[in-house]
């Protein structure tokens, strides 16, 4: 992954979880995934 792909997706992730808070921690969990 880009680095400036990461990013931008832990933003699009955020803003996504401000809007659904129960679905956040699925959010992390999908961040933590991508990142290894």
């Amino acid at each position: 992954m880009d680095p400036y792909g990461i990013p931008q997706a832990v933003k699009v992730l955020d803003s996504l979880s401000e809007e659904v808070p129960e679905a956040s921690p699925l959010y992390f969990f999908l961040i933590e995934i991508i990142t290894r």
